[in-house]
């Protein structure tokens, strides 16, 4: 396998850069080591020497480091962002089809130039525009030039502790920043610079979504087929994605080898009578490897469509010429491949995981499936398949974790059920599209393609609703994720091959997995945090403890899914909380919950002419003021003695008397959360500033965290034990 001894070298390269994201090495260093490099590989090519191999492997990993260098578009000089942008325009092509939010729409665009009134530069870079949809006649499409504004700006890093970090995420398809424009803002062109095979793949696309939509009028019906057959996964809504994802089955709605193997095998069956005419051969390679790449351009070119694509045409090929290669070197074929064009593609958790799970099913598949003999076909049929999944799940599991923190389950009982259905889903779309026109037989098929449809989801919904389907809330990092792989791997190799030096390898892993995850998990019981979020327009502040924690949050918290999910529920996972007590906020103040439960704290400050609603929550030691009510007139009250806190919390329902607020309380650190607009956020923060308080701006600044390791005695809230706080009136 050569091709693999020479990929680990040249992707080690690539790795070193990603990770570093500077310049360790100039292209002056470059250039001399390649040439110390050929020159020692021609004086030694003949002699076998070992230095001769690490020579080739030096060569090839500054050669994986200088052309991920080269990709990095940022640091190009011709990059829109190193000039002015001040009083000027950019010339952008729409580089992919539109993508429609529920207020823009969002277009992908490679900038061409940028003008001012009497000059214009010739640049590079991506951005993201958004086109807001208010009075919008017309929709830019894929290939089309326009002409927008050019106040973009930097995609902004998470706000909140272990949130999705999405700019690293666009980073690594070179793109950095984004520009929101009004219909008044940008005009089209009139020209298109689309190439035309992908404008011609575009409209495959558009026309099959049209014949799917009418073969399959439910909306979960469609949504299933466009993105198992197209991989178009747009119709896809959230409690679909969690379904499929808790079943396990995530992967079938990802277009990948699966069905670029499929698509392949039909192709290859329909196209077999032409191997007994003369060129035949050569011919259906031809096609096979056209139809695969035009299929793979309709999908999206999604790094695993692309890598399958690759390598089915390698073997399609292969095949054509009468040679047969081994398909681990097949693999690295199209892997060096795929890195060279684009090596950020190196850190895509698609193209990680569709590797491993097509290298672990081509090594340990066979060896497991060998343990068994079923006695028929149906029987061998389901052994094959479970087989299959085993092999994928031990390569791909602990990865899957490490980045979505769940496993499902059942994932066999999924697959048992859903890879049949799939294939069948996938004929009997390419039947739809090809007998479409026909009057009777296109409708039995589409019939048929919509119950298939509605059966796969039915059956996937089951499962993912079973007790038990997912276990969530797993935590591993890097480290115990290498571990876990150290671990299978030398228990896989005792199993099969039978020295004992593995099985010592894989306890002594095994051993330190287990020490890492107890001290992480009692490092997490004896820790006390509390983090006042970052979400736009919504009060929410948790507190955490060994396991349980209390958040306090007004509704708007939990009208959107997608702020719990996107936001809070990664860092609960870091901090490997299991169980929550929420108090709801109403118009961001603490409601009575009831004998011995949270009640609403009144406070009369400044001279007895306002009351302000205050909560104070002791925690590890810490007063916390959350000021969650409103600041009004009350001159018949008495003034109280003021109050030292350590932190102040400002929600919007407080109102904007905060003078006499500081007066009361003291504070040692203002936080103003998010609830609050920009322009109030930052009024109040430059208030803080006159009077020499220290504040942090949640807006600009991001969320607040707080960690602590301090030991403090437990209290029932609600019912509920949290370990870690004291709420109680103001006096």
């Amino acid at each position: 396998m050569p091709l693999v001894r020479l990929f680990v070298p040249y992707c080690t390269g690539i790795i070193i850069f990603l990770c570093s994201e500077r310049y360790i090495f100039h292209i002056s260093h470059f250039y001399f080591l390649a040439a110390f490099c050929f020159a020692y590989l021609i004086i030694t090519c003949f002699t076998g020497h070992w230095s001769f191999g690490v020579c080739t492997s030096m060569l090839l990993l500054i050669s994986g480091y200088f052309i991920s260098q080269e990709n990095k578009h940022l640091y190009r000089a011709d990059h829109f962002s190193n000039f002015v942008h001040d009083d000027s325009f950019l010339w952008a092509e729409v580089i992919e089809q539109p993508v429609e939010k529920a207020n823009t729409f969002q277009l992908l665009a490679r900038i061409r130039l940028l003008g001012k009134t009497d000059t214009v530069f010739r640049v590079s870079g991506r951005i993201i525009i958004y086109i807001s949809k208010d009075g919008l006649e017309e929709v830019p499409g894929y290939g089309d030039v326009i002409v927008v504004n050019s106040f973009w700006d930097e995609i902004d890093p998470p706000r909140n502790p272990a949130e999705f970090d999405y700019k690293k995420y666009l980073a690594g398809r070179n793109i950095y920043h984004s520009l929101y424009v009004g219909n008044d803002q940008w005009y089209h062109t009139g020209y298109n610079k689309g190439n035309i095979l992908v404008k011609t793949a575009h409209s495959a696309r558009s026309g099959a979504l049209s014949v799917f939509r009418s073969a399959c009028p439910g909306e979960r019906e469609f949504a299933v087929v466009s993105a198992l057959i197209l991989g178009y996964r747009e119709y896809l809504d959230r409690d679909m994605r969690r379904e499929f994802a808790g079943a396990g089955a995530m992967h079938i709605l990802c277009v990948s080898g699966l069905h670029v193997g499929i698509v392949f095998l039909v192709l290859k069956n329909i196209l077999g009578f032409m191997t007994k005419l003369r060129g035949g051969k050569s011919a259906r390679m031809m096609l096979i490897v056209a139809f695969i790449w035009l299929y793979a351009a309709i999908t999206g070119f999604s790094p695993s469509v692309q890598r399958a694509s690759v390598m089915f045409s390698f073997v399609a090929v292969g095949q054509g010429i009468g040679r047969h290669t081994a398909i681990i070197n097949t693999l690295a074929a199209s892997a060096f491949l795929l890195v060279t064009v684009n090596p950020f593609i190196v850190f895509y958790i698609g193209f990680q995981l569709s590797y491993l799970a097509v290298i672990s099913i081509v090594i340990l598949q066979p060896l497991v499936y060998a343990f068994y003999r079923p006695p028929n076909k149906l029987i061998e049929r389901a052994w094959s398949i479970i087989t299959v999944s085993l092999a994928a799940q031990v390569a791909t599991g602990p990865l899957s974790v490490y980045y979505f923190n769940q496993f499902p389950n059942y994932f066999l009982l999924t697959n048992l059920i859903a890879i049949p259905l799939a294939g069948l889903l996938i004929h009997l779309g390419i039947a739809t599209l090809v007998f479409n026109p026909v009057p009777i037989f296109g409708e039995a098929v589409s019939f048929m393609l919509a119950l298939s449809a509605r059966c796969l989801h039915y059956s996937v919904a089951f499962i993912e609703g079973l007790p038990l389907a997912v276990s969530k809330g797993i935590h591993l990092d890097i480290f115990q994720t290498l571990l876990v792989f150290a671990t299978l791997t030398c228990l896989l190799l005792y199993l099969f091959t039978g020295p004992r030096r593995y099985a010592i390898i894989c306890l002594t892993a095994l051993l330190i997995l287990s020490v890492a995850y107890s001290f992480n998990k009692h490092n997490k019981q004896l820790r006390r945090n509390f983090v006042v979020y970052s979400i736009s327009g919504v009060s929410a502040v948790e507190f955490m403890h060994a396991g349980r924690s209390l958040i306090f949050s007004c509704e708007g918290l939990y009208s959107d899914p997608g702020n719990v999910e996107y936001n809070i529920s990664g860092y609960r996972v870091l901090k490997g909380v299991k169980e929550t007590v929420r108090v709801p906020v109403a118009g961001c103040r603490p409601v009575n919950k009831g004998p011995g439960g949270i009640v609403t704290v009144s406070a009369c400050i400044n001279s007895g002419k306002f009351r302000l609603e205050l909560l104070l929550i002791h925690f590890d030691g810490k007063k916390i003021a959350l000021a969650g009510g409103t600041c009004r007139e009350d001159p018949g009250l008495l003034v109280p003695q003021p109050v030292k806190v350590d932190y102040l919390i400002i929600t919007s329902a407080a109102g904007k008397n905060f003078s006499a607020l500081f007066d009361y309380l003291k504070p040692e650190k203002v936080i103003i959360d998010t609830s609050h607009s920009f322009r109030e956020a930052a009024m109040i923060e430059g208030e803080l500033r006159e009077k020499g308080v220290d504040a942090w701006n949640v807006r600009t600044m991001g969320a607040y965290v707080y960690n602590s390791v301090f030991y403090i005695d437990s209290l029932s809230i609600n019912g509920t034990s949290t370990g870690t706080i004291i709420v109680s009136r103001i006096p």
